[in-house]
């Protein structure tokens, strides 16, 4: 810290400060509640944009600093990502820009480079407003409640599958895909992505975790001629 001159981040205070046992099963009871973004948030406000913690023997570094995670994600020559994430999200990403370092770094940000190029784009912009429209038109005019997790979850796959093959799924304005499950998938994807979240956690204990079976099912239930 000294060397790049910046203070020692706040460290959470521990009643299991060896293991971080606490920390876990707190983070745990706030999924199974369903508020597990508030109760990060929490955590922030309670000791500042970047804090240290314990978990499963090692220290971690929590950060919703802006220009911490540029940083980060700019650069794999300070910050590495691989021992941390390769061998608990590669069952679904594989390995990418997420999960690797050095030049399977450098390959998988030439490939999504002209793709993130592409957001910035008349043509896309366009045609994402398009999209938050259909989204919109989905609220009822009469009052009446509407859950808005499938209508969101939708519109992300809408979105991202046009982003990343130039071709959506368009479900939002033709309610299912003829060309997979949607349910199934973003129901398998949730899964995935828990699981991911669960073995990154979990650290050198993330086989506990499962094998990736979620992971395989995701694919499974996935798009085809994408």
């Amino acid at each position: 810290m000294a060397a790049t001159d910046c203070l020692e981040p706040k460290r959470y205070g521990h009643l299991d400060p060896l293991l971080g046992s606490d920390l876990f099963f707190s983070f745990i009871r706030s999924i199974g509640r369903g508020d597990a973004f508030r109760f990060a948030q929490s955590l922030f406000n309670r000791y500042s944009k970047t804090f240290s913690a314990a978990i499963f023997g090692r220290t971690i570094l929590n950060t919703m600093d802006a220009k911490n995670i540029q940083a980060v994600l700019s650069s794999t020559e300070n910050f590495a990502v691989a021992p941390a994430r390769q061998e608990a999200l590669e069952p679904l990403m594989g390995k990418a820009s997420f999960t690797t370092d050095g030049p399977a770094w450098n390959r998988s940000r030439s490939l999504i480079k002209p793709i993130v190029t592409k957001a910035h784009s008349p043509s896309y912009s366009a045609s994402f407003y398009a999209r938050v429209q259909h989204l919109i038109d989905h609220d009822p005019r009469d009052g009446s409640t509407v859950d808005l997790q499938p209508l969101f979850k939708s519109f992300f796959l809408d979105t991202f599958s046009e982003f990343i093959f130039g071709k959506s799924t368009n479900t939002l304005t033709e309610g299912k895909s003829d060309v997979f499950d949607v349910e199934k998938f973003m129901g398998s994807l949730q899964s995935a992505l828990e699981a991911c979240g669960m073995r990154m956690f979990m650290g050198r204990f993330s086989f506990l975790a499962g094998t990736g079976s979620a992971m395989k099912k995701t694919l499974q239930a996935g798009p085809r001629g994408y």
